[in-house]
């Protein structure tokens, strides 16, 4: 078995640009609403515990494993220690169902910097699971965060400048706060960019609500979301093909694209791995057999690996044999526009190529026999499957999903 830290290690430069893919609409308006537990410093009223619910947020339609940023701007200046941030459903303390609870990283955090020109962000990122986002799911983004022991943040303005009062105030530390929401490219390590939102608490149109709460809320807060957390239901898997012109093969990723972040190819020829989706090319220096891996990684460890030898035969010195098609391919798979349709073998007696629904009814779109192209832009979304005849037999693609 291959040592994937070894392979992981030597792709932290390389690069792979894929389709914007949005989380969060940047642009909802979300009322804050702040909850403290009180501890009196001499004679002061102190935060020391916060939770910063943020309402009427909203999702964006996005399918499994996609993975979704937001970042904190000056928070963890005072509230140094931020101890998670989580979707709930609407009015409870219910996690929702759709993304895992945000993790802190360091790539993140400098992602945020970077595009912002700023230097207090905390970065996080969150895999969508299960069923994914659904947007008329109504939810609530919780921030769970707590000042460590000598950092003191009062309540009344009148104390910061008394002999036991600190020099900030609860309404200080939110109003500085800055919050953004983007989605995570796992290949770049960056952010996307193409949906960013920042949200400046201490605007003129946000609305602010300030409630004192018992260490019980708190308690029972932290009980319900931490013990609740979505667990993945989608079964991670490897899989490709591949077709072969001489020493030229391509190869095509066949995983069930509801449970990877992204894939490792290994090529098998000492060639450096590289991160890539759907479908790679490769050369070959030498007709020869070849051990070709795809590895499927999920938050950094090997969800599962393919591997299949490869034979590349030189067939300008016999006569090459013709391999009927028995399975129709098409990817990306979540589809957004474009359906690339592969066939392993001979096409010359493929006709009548179609998208169809589950129940067998042809949908009209424009498809290109040349380049292989599918336009699926007017499609609703939903789920259909590429069907083709071949020498007067039907043979159908696996389940695509269509998304939009």
């Amino acid at each position: 078995m291959k040592n994937l830290l070894f392979l992981i290690s030597i792709l932290v430069c390389l690069g792979f640009t894929q389709s914007a893919y949005a989380c969060f609409p940047p642009d909802t308006s979300v009322w804050i609403e702040v909850s403290y537990d009180s501890t009196m410093f001499g004679s002061c009223e102190e935060a020391r515990e916060i939770e910063i619910r943020l309402t009427n947020f909203r999702v964006m339609n996005e399918m499994p494993n996609k993975i979704c940023a937001c970042g904190l701007e000056n928070l963890a200046v005072n509230y140094s220690q931020i101890n998670y941030l989580a979707f709930v459903d609407s009015g409870t303390n219910n996690p929702y169902n759709g993304i895992v609870n945000f993790d802190a990283t360091t790539a993140s955090s400098n992602a945020w910097n970077s595009a912002t020109g700023g230097s207090d962000w905390s970065g996080f990122v969150a895999d969508v699971v299960n069923n994914g986002l659904d947007v008329n799911s109504p939810v609530e983004f919780v921030i769970r965060a707590e000042a460590l022991p000598g950092t003191v943040i009062e309540i009344d303005t009148s104390c910061t400048a008394g002999s036991n009062g600190g020099t900030t105030t609860l309404s200080d530390v939110i109003e500085n706060t800055s919050f953004g929401t983007d989605a995570w490219d796992p290949i770049l390590e960056d952010l996307d960019q193409s949906h960013q939102g920042i949200r400046d608490f201490g605007s003129s149109s946000a609305t602010i609500n300030y409630t004192r709460q018992t260490p019980a809320y708190f308690t029972t807060l932290d009980d319900d979301i931490l013990n609740n957390l979505p667990v993945d239901t989608n079964t991670a898997n490897a899989d490709f093909f591949y077709t072969a012109q001489g020493k030229e093969v391509d190869f095509y990723d066949d995983s069930n694209p509801n449970a990877l972040q992204y894939l490792i190819w290994d090529f098998g020829d000492g060639s450096q791995p590289i991160k890539a989706y759907g479908m790679v090319n490769h050369v070959y220096a030498d007709y020869d057999e070849y051990e070709v891996c795809l590895y499927n990684i999920n938050n950094g460890d090997t969800a599962a690996q393919a591997c299949k030898t490869i034979d590349l035969i030189d067939t300008t010195i016999g006569i090459a044999s013709i391999v009927a098609p028995t399975k129709v391919h098409a990817f990306p798979n979540p589809a957004n526009d474009i359906l690339t349709v592969k066939f392993i073998g001979d096409q010359s007696a493929i006709s009548q190529v179609q998208l169809v629904t589950l129940i067998g009814q042809k949908v009209e779109v424009d498809y290109n026999p040349n380049s292989s192209m599918m336009n699926v832009t007017n499609v609703n979304a939903g789920m259909y499957f590429i069907r083709a005849t071949y020498e007067g037999e039907s043979i159908h693609s696996d389940m695509i999903i269509i998304n939009h």
